[in-house]
């Protein structure tokens, strides 16, 4: 099975045997599966042509043989969806879907089945290198004197197991279909995510849904996000946003230049923007900074079951703590979702309901928030302000960086 290296700048012979140019590079057709390959290209003195595949006879052990003279040949007349193995991704970063990484494409690997080369896998590993740079045999033949030829590595990737990512100005998506992607949990996309390099990073959360986008970026290390956010265009941005908790977006904003900010701003919708902009006016590490707008409310006279089905009917919004409030947003109580199954359905609220309630005001610094926290044994505390009126909860995850050494935030589940 030849790749692709030995391939490259090799003689093309016609069917005489007659040297007619060198391989400048092998084009395949952009389907699924394993891409059957259409032409390569041959450079010559006089310019570059296309062969189409049914004129080769033989494409192995880095020869190339036509089976024809040349000039009896009628040249490939390209679609303009091929994709040049050489030029466009030799040497670029592909996901492994089924590994959950990034991998850089060394070698690709052709095979001739049913009669027709397809493009069966890449090579990214240390021998591929090799390979290319003709020291493949001295260097195995050394490692294997030292018991190490292992790691050369081995084997290559399905390319039905990977995702091409496009990387630089010259590249172009290889597949459009992400359903595997978009099978991986949001903490392994944003690992994939941050193997690859900003302008890749970009490409890929263009690519996904818009809601598995918004999860996936918020697992991304904070100094990242902004970056990956500016290789999106301002609409796909703005939706992402609008998808993100307020809180989480509110940072994401702060790290971004104003005019950026407001550009964004200017395309969300106009309720998730309202909240972002609340956020904003607070100082970072404050109990306002850090607060989140996505919270429940009940009045006090509703009873268990009816407040059991406003929970179901606001589903979207993840909360293990109820806040029960008059009808200016006073708030007076709180409950757990444990309190309210174990409590009698005909129940009015006031009748189980903690109070007084635990709170901390939007000027209160993030590290007394956090010690609040730790101190009652809370998941998240409400933040209020001068009359007691709801403005927001400022939950456990978002001031672990206070409590926990830096790096340990993304490996500990979400806990609100």
């Amino acid at each position: 099975m030849p790749f692709l290296s030995e391939l490259l700048n090799r003689p093309v012979r016609d069917g005489r045997g007659e040297l007619v140019g060198k391989c400048s590079d092998v084009y395949v057709d952009p389907v699924e599966g394993f891409p059957a390959v259409v032409a390569i290209g041959l450079h010559r003195q006089n310019g570059d042509f296309l062969i189409a595949a049914v004129d080769i006879a033989a494409l192995d052990n880095g020869q190339i043989v036509l089976r024809e003279r040349l000039r009896d040949l009628a040249m490939y007349e390209a679609r303009g969806d091929e994709i040049g193995l050489a030029r466009q991704v030799m040497d670029r970063q592909i996901i492994d879907v089924h590994g959950r990484r990034v991998v850089r494409v060394h070698d690709l690997q052709l095979a001739r089945t049913n009669g027709h080369y397809r493009l069966v896998g890449i090579d990214a590993t240390p021998r591929a290198m090799l390979r290319r740079l003709g020291l493949e045999g001295p260097a195995g033949s050394v490692l294997r004197l030292l018991h190490r030829d292992k790691a050369l590595g081995d084997g290559c990737i399905p390319w039905n197991q990977l995702d091409p990512v496009a990387i630089g100005p010259a590249g172009i998506p290889l597949k459009t279909d992400h359903a595997a992607l978009s099978r991986m949990h949001p903490a392994d996309l944003a690992d994939i995510v941050e193997q690859l390099d900003q302008a890749a990073g970009g490409y890929l959360l263009a690519s996904l849904d818009a809601e598995i986008a918004a999860d996936t970026l918020q697992e991304v290390e904070p100094e990242s996000q902004a970056q990956l956010l500016e290789h999106l265009d301002t609409e796909r941005a703005a939706d992402i946003l609008d998808r993100m908790p307020p809180d989480e977006a509110a940072d994401l904003l702060a790290d971004l230049s104003e005019g950026r900010a407001a550009e964004l701003l200017a395309h969300m919708e106009p309720v998730e923007a309202a909240d972002v902009r609340e956020l904003l006016a607070y100082p970072e590490e404050s109990a306002g900074g850090r607060m989140t707008t996505d919270y429940l409310t009940v009045l006090p006279d509703l009873t268990a079951t009816q407040a059991m089905d406003y929970v179901r009917q606001t589903a979207d919004v993840e909360s293990y703590y109820i806040y029960v409030t008059e009808a200016d947003e006073t708030l007076i109580g709180m409950f757990s979702l444990r309190d309210l199954i174990v409590a009698a359905p005909d129940a009015p609220v006031r009748e189980f309901m903690t109070t007084p309630v635990i709170s901390v005001n939007a000027t209160t610094p993030q590290a007394e928030v956090a010690g609040v926290l730790t101190k009652y044994d809370l998941l998240a505390v409400p933040v209020v302000g001068d009359t007691r009126g709801m403005l927001g909860i400022v939950t456990v995850d978002d001031v672990l960086d206070v409590l926990l050494p830096a790096g340990w935030k993304k490996n500990l589940p979400r806990l609100y």
